[in-house]
């Protein structure tokens, strides 16, 4: 009699360990693609809750503060005296057409320097926009990441 040899496949057991690491490898990579956009949205909402938030202590109770931005931190001061330091996750920078940094408001809430500020992670060239809107004092932001930042990527 001659033997046959049924080894012609791979068992159940080989077959769920070569899935498990396939799923343990791919479960690696995809967080760090989320994670990017997360930090971008969650680091442009801060901002942007900041910013108003100062406008709403002007009008109320009169005091001054202001937010100065710089390339990848900003400071936010109640007269000349630093209350809050935010330093951004790694590769977002920040970009504005704001004179001099400095956002302030007067105590009607208008602002008295206006524009643009963009938060731009460094590595894909995504960002979110926020915009101080001139007279009106407010500030928006659109819940989305925009593609193919094309710009100086230091402060105007």
């Amino acid at each position: 009699m001659r033997e046959q040899n049924q080894n012609s496949g791979m068992t159940l057991v080989e077959l769920l360990v070569v899935l498990s690491i396939i799923a343990i490898v791919t479960s690696m990579l995809i967080p760090k693609i989320e994670r990017r956009d997360y930090y971008l949205l969650t680091s442009s909402r801060m901002l942007r809750d900041e910013i108003r938030t100062i406008r709403y202590m002007k009008m109320t109770e009169g005091k001054n503060y202001r937010i100065l931005l710089g390339d990848n931190r900003y400071v936010i001061f109640e007269n000349n005296k630093p209350v809050k330091d935010v330093k951004l996750e790694k590769n977002l920078k920040i970009a504005h057409n704001i004179s001099g940094g400095n956002i302030y408001f007067s105590h009607i809430g208008a602002p008295l320097k206006s524009g643009t500020i963009r938060i731009i992670d460094d590595e894909t060239n995504n960002y979110c926009e926020i915009t101080i809107v001139p007279a009106t004092g407010r500030v928006l932001l659109k819940n989305q990441i925009f593609e193919g930042y094309i710009g100086n990527k230091s402060n105007n």
